[in-house]
């Protein structure tokens, strides 16, 4: 009996993580075409529906995150986040973040752990002997 609770608990999440992901991307695209909208209307339209996507996010316990721009990487756990590399021949910048590419979400358990339902893609310095940006 309590192999099969862990069984359903664990078919349960992935069923409400598919739920969650479904909202995530809906919120992705309003934030991505939020700052492109010049006409007033529209804008005033994406700030309603990004504000309602937000208190629903919220609600499940999902969170949007991201990593400070200079920071480190060995300093994170690196599992969180989707990685791409450019080279430096700096070995002090090895594994600094130079760039955030798109914000990563997570939910947040009852245990105040969580999950990463999406990593956040970051780009990182990677020393390599030799020339920079090969």
């Amino acid at each position: 009996d309590l192999e099969i609770k862990r069984l359903k608990k664990g078919y349960d999440s992935e069923i409400y993580k598919k739920f969650l992901m479904r909202f995530i991307r809906v919120n992705q695209i309003v934030n991505d075409n939020i700052k492109d909208i010049d006409n007033d209307t529209e804008s005033k339209l994406l700030n309603r529906i990004k504000l309602r996507l937000d208190d629903a996010l919220e609600e499940c316990n999902v969170e949007s995150f991201e990593p400070s721009i200079g920071s480190n990487i060995k300093d994170l756990n690196s599992d969180d986040f989707e990685l791409i590399t450019e080279n430096t021949t700096d070995n002090f910048n090895d594994g600094e973040i130079i760039e955030v590419i798109e914000e990563g979400y997570k939910l947040i358990t009852s245990d105040n752990q969580y999950n990463v339902l999406i990593p956040t893609k970051i780009k990182i310095y990677k020393y390599t002997e030799g020339n920079s940006n090969v």
